[in-house]
């Protein structure tokens, strides 16, 4: 980041692509991130309008709970011709 302080948002974004492919849930993204569950969740919230990112019911990665979970999407491939 730039000078400023990353924002909740950002750490997510952040800890999604550093781990890319790995679904998580909002308790563990609020553990992992020392913040509060509200709080992660309400951030993770935010990515859904993003097409590099998706939540969904699924397995968390850490805690292996099936919950609501957000993830990064890997590069996609080009559409055909």
């Amino acid at each position: 980041m730039t000078s400023r302080t990353m924002t909740l948002r950002d750490r997510i974004t952040a800890l999604l692509r550093t781990r890319t492919g790995e679904e998580f849930c909002a308790a563990c993204i609020a553990k992992m991130l020392d913040v509060r569950h509200k709080s992660a969740h309400q951030a993770a919230l935010k990515l859904e309008a993003s097409v590099a990112f998706r939540r969904q019911y699924g397995r968390c990665s850490t805690c292996g709970k099936t919950r609501l979970v957000a993830t990064a999407l890997g590069p996609t491939a080009a559409p055909p011709d």
